[in-house]
């Protein structure tokens, strides 16, 4: 098949001009073009030049062109370190051009080889994919084609910014492609081509460099120097250099196919190295060990406030109380023992020890919390030489009474109330009487409270304190009878007040006392003497009253007007009865004649026997005057001053 001497084009065997440049064919096909060969571009005719020629010879004129199919390109990227050159014929299927016209050459020009513009050389810019396989040199100083697959194209030529390209030949018998890419470059100056191409010696990118487009490796920091086998000489764009190959060096290992330079960042801090990493690991740990060795130090020499026991209480229910004292904590700051907390006062808390201390050392623990610390737990070593408690068990008893008991150490010697008391296993005791403090009748419960001097000698050591019995005494008012009661041989009606669910006894009888503290009972035939009666409650001093029965009338009493009574005065009212209400005792209302600035001058009076009187009589009564206002008066007698018996007398009858 014979190619165009002008244009290098491919055309059939019975053509006798060139199908793309209308040029006549030569017989012989022109020779493959050396690598590293000047390619000279034609001359382009003017227009004139143009139409003169096809005017001239019209045999020339154009035709259709055959449609040539570009060549594949191989799909492979540059790898790290190989040099590659993907050289690119231009595209003249667009406008035919005649043959060049003849020109003179300078002295030092070379004149143009066959194939014309095809083998001009060009230089694109990016990363070209694989070359074919470089000539080996054959026995004889003769070359060798390198063999291509049946069916191959060979890859065109590209010198890749950086790199310079490898020894390659281009065939005039392989087919050029028909479009130019965008980005060509026009070179004048191919690489040479007298050198044997060299096979780029791989070199593995080291970990932790930049890829940036395409690294030359080696580049990184922590990157081994590359062997001189595997250095290339800088090229400069439009002028290829030539590789570098020392001719002893081994044949380079396979190379694992390369990640596409996409895959990685553009740009990519270089990583520290190992022993770098591992210093700084260690001035870290460091540096936190440090800190924490400084806040144990810190937490461990930080000032502790000092927690003392000022005074032992014992209260009468038998429990422990602490006088705590911390002057130096904050305002705010609580103390806690077993379940009982306490804010400090001026640096001073009252609270129960939690549990009963016993002669010798105790250990309590105290929680203390203050301001902008974590509760801190504080041991406190009690010491208790002797201790004193008070009974008040036996305030209900007979005989109301209130029990201090001295534990001390054996040998020691204790006095109470100023009277030796010896020591039973341990304990000394002595009964303090009551009941003196909790006699006769009173509105309102009254307080006792009593010291007792405490002494306890040891080692010729003598200790003295005091113990307090504080109670209450219940009160207790009768509101019938009157105190010298006349019996009139009738039942008696006994009724009071006292604290709620307090219990009252009255001669044999008891009674309890309802929510509101009131009590009743009926004496059936009561004889003249003395009635006692006695109100107790728990924890509380009993109170025991006593009520005298007469059998007759042995007190007398002038009349006093309604104006001038007063509570506690002993007074003889006279009257007519208005009405007359019988529950258990007697209760009248009686018109009191004299002594009231305007009728009527009501009172009421009560008399603890039931009576026999109606409206309209009329009766005489001496008795205590209870209240002013309104005027109530108990009485002591009462007699029907109309029949001029008593009206108890009446009643028999």
């Amino acid at each position: 098949m014979p190619f165009c001497g002008a244009c290098g084009a491919k055309n059939p065997a019975e053509s006798t001009h060139c199908a793309a440049c209308h040029a006549p064919l030569e017989g012989a096909e022109p020779e493959a073009v050396p690598f590293g060969s000047t390619l000279t571009a034609p001359t382009r005719r003017s227009r004139d030049e143009e139409l003169a020629y096809r005017a001239a010879h019209p045999s020339r004129a154009p035709s259709t062109l055959p449609a040539v199919t570009p060549p594949e390109r191989s799909p492979g990227l540059a790898r790290p370190g190989a040099q590659t050159i993907h050289v690119e014929t231009l595209d003249l299927t667009t406008t035919p051009l005649p043959p060049p016209l003849e020109q003179e050459l300078s002295p030092n020009q070379e004149a143009p080889r066959p194939g014309g513009r095809a083998a001009l050389a060009k230089t694109m810019v990016g990363i070209a994919p694989e070359l074919p396989v470089a000539t080996q040199a054959a026995p004889g100083g003769a070359s060798a084609a390198p063999e291509k697959a049946p069916g191959a194209v060979p890859s065109l030529a590209q010198t890749t910014l950086g790199f310079a390209p490898v020894n390659v030949q281009i065939r005039a018998d392989e087919p050029r492609p028909t479009t130019q890419p965008l980005g060509a470059t026009m070179i004048g100056m191919p690489a040479r081509s007298d050198l044997p191409a060299a096979e780029p010696r791989p070199v593995e990118r080291p970990l932790g460099g930049t890829l940036l487009g395409v690294a030359r490796p080696g580049i990184a920091p922590s990157g081994d120097p590359l062997p001189p086998s595997a250095r290339s000489f800088s090229t400069t764009p439009g002028i290829a250099g030539s590789p570098f190959r020392s001719p002893e060096s081994a044949p380079p290992p396979e190379l694992s196919p390369p990640h596409p330079a996409s895959l990685e960042p553009a740009s990519r801090l270089v990583t520290a190295s190992p022993r770098t990493r591992s210093k700084a690991l260690w001035f870290a740990l460091g540096v936190v060990g440090a800190a924490a060795i400084g806040a144990g130090l810190a937490w461990m020499t930080r000032p502790s406030f000092a927690i003392r026991v000022s005074r032992f209480e014992t209260t009468a229910e038998g429990g422990d109380f602490l006088v705590l004292e911390c002057k130096e904590c904050p305002p705010g700051s609580t103390v806690r023992i077993g379940g009982t907390t306490e804010p400090l006062s001026d640096g001073q808390a009252r609270l129960s020890a939690g549990k009963r201390l016993a002669v010798g050392q105790n250990e309590v623990e105290v929680l203390l919390t203050t301001k902008g610390r974590d509760p801190e737990r504080i041991p406190l070593a009690v010491p208790v030489a002797f201790r004193v408690d008070t009974s008040l068990e036996e305030l209900m008893s007979d005989t109301p009474h209130a029990r201090i008991e001295v534990s001390a150490p054996e040998g020691a010697k204790v006095k109470i109330q100023g009277q030796e008391a010896p020591l039973t296993n341990g304990v000394a005791a002595l009964d303090v009487p009551l009941g003196a403090m909790a006699s006769g009748f009173a509105d309102a419960a009254e307080p006792i409270d009593r010291i007792v001097p405490v002494e306890v000698e040891r080692d010729g050591h003598t200790k003295t304190t005091e113990a307090r019995v504080n109670a209450w005494a219940v009160p207790l008012r009768l509101t019938s009878p009157a105190e010298g009661h006349v019996l009139r041989g009738g039942p008696l009606l006994v009724s009071g007040r006292t604290v709620k669910n307090a219990k009252v006894t009255v001669g044999d009888q008891t009674v309890d006392a309802n929510f509101e503290g009131e009590f009743s009972l009926i004496l059936e035939a009561p004889k003249p003497g003395t009635l006692e009666i006695v109100a107790q409650h728990p924890q509380s001093v009993g109170r025991k009253a006593t009520l005298h029965l007469e059998a007759a009338e042995t007190r007398s009493a002038a009349p006093v007007a309604l104006a001038d009574w007063k509570p506690g005065d002993l007074v003889r009212a006279e009257g007519v009865v208005v009405e007359v209400r019988l529950d258990g005792g007697s209760r009248l209302v009686l018109d009191v004649e004299g002594g009231c600035p305007a009728s009527p001058c009501l009172a009421s009076v009560t008399y603890g026997e039931p009576v026999q009187l109606s409206p309209g009589s009329r009766a005489a009564a001496i008795g205590t005057v209870v209240t002013q206002k309104p005027p109530r008066l108990l009485a002591s007698s009462l007699k029907d001053l109309a029949a001029g018996a008593s009206s108890t007398a009446k009643a028999k009858k």
